[in-house]
């Protein structure tokens, strides 16, 4: 009898995330492209072929691994805003930096 391989789709890497308590936030497109989960309220990315390793599988949420989606530092600080003195009015002076360093980070 052979092994009939599963063709992966958004709703069925969400099925099977869903069995280990993880909400896929990105839509599945390729094994080789990383996909943004959560679990218990942190975000986390991984490949689903690395997911999928019958070997070694990567579990970033179980394992501590380096795949925890945070803002660093100098990302919050391109999103300090400052307070215009002569009109008294908030400007983003970062703004664009900010919303360009965010999108990489999604985009990874």
């Amino acid at each position: 009898m052979t092994k009939t391989r599963i063709r992966w789709n958004t709703q069925k890497v969400r099925e099977e995330m869903a069995k280990e308590n993880c909400i896929l936030l990105d839509d599945y497109k390729r094994g080789d492209i990383r996909i943004h989960y959560l679990y218990e309220g942190n975000e986390f990315s991984v490949r689903w072929s690395d997911w999928m390793k019958k070997d070694r599988p990567s579990r970033p949420h179980l394992k501590g691994g380096n795949r925890k989606i945070t803002k660093s530092k100098s990302v919050d600080n391109l999103n300090k805003t400052f307070e215009d003195p002569e009109n008294g009015e908030e400007e983003n002076e970062n703004e664009e930096d900010f919303n360009e360093i965010e999108n990489e980070l999604h985009q990874e």
